[in-house]
């Protein structure tokens, strides 16, 4: 598995379109140890930089999402019911960079997520 750490990739998708035939999604994960329970929990966000969606996606069951703009005004809070993936509609926030902090049952992360028009 992995260790401990932040992780950036980006994963390539190639299609018959002429206008883009090679689409790269960046992807970022943060993999961290539980407390208690001294097992690997993994977050995965993509895609960052986002227009419409940002996909979060974790190992643990997802119960709060909380997302902050660059000044750490909050604009937009869910109490999740215990999902391993939330799909975040960003189609309505202005460009700029937002805080995402994501609550899982066995802890809280925090990342940050770039909003392109």
């Amino acid at each position: 598995g992995l260790s401990r750490g932040e992780y950036s990739a980006e994963i390539n998708i190639t299609s018959n379109d002429p206008v883009t035939p090679l689409l790269t999604v960046p992807v970022d994960m943060l993999v961290i140890v539980g407390i208690e329970e001294h097992e690997n929990i993994s977050l995965l966000v993509y895609s960052n930089p986002a227009t419409n969606a940002v996909n979060l996606q974790s190992n643990d069951d997802i119960v709060r999402i909380l997302v902050m703009n660059s000044i750490g005004m909050p604009v937009y809070e869910e109490k999740v019911s215990d999902e391993k993936k939330v799909t975040l509609n960003t189609s309505n926030y202005e460009t700029g960079i937002y805080i995402v902090r994501i609550e899982t049952k066995k802890g809280f992360f925090t990342t940050k997520v770039t909003i392109t028009k």
